[in-house]
């Protein structure tokens, strides 16, 4: 069984798209969208490439290997210069040595 690529759909309605805007605004035909979101046919490589950079997300969470929250962190520290991403993940370590602790 093909696995389903839930996120796909869900970025779709999130963006008030059709199949058909998606698809059209790709260059593919309606068919190949709709068989990717309903995990009918697996994405590919290049496909996976097209819909991030479409949606604006990662890969990841194309296949479901990172959850919405992650993806919006790493979608708020992407516009972060360097210092400033020093500074988030000083933050993170400090609040996972604290939850070690518990």
């Amino acid at each position: 069984m093909k696995k389903t690529h839930k996120p796909l759909k869900e970025l779709r309605l999130a963006h008030h798209f059709t199949q058909k805007q998606v698809a059209d605004s790709l260059g593919w035909v309606v068919s190949t969208y709709a068989n990717y979101e309903t995990g009918f046919r697996n994405l590919n490589r290049k496909a996976a490439k097209q819909l991030s950079e479409f949606y604006g997300v990662s890969i990841d969470y194309l296949y479901g290997d990172i959850s919405p929250n992650k993806e919006y962190v790493l979608s708020l520290i992407a516009h972060l210069d360097d210092e400033k991403v020093k500074n988030v993940i000083e933050y993170i370590e400090f609040i996972s040595q604290k939850e070690a602790k518990v």
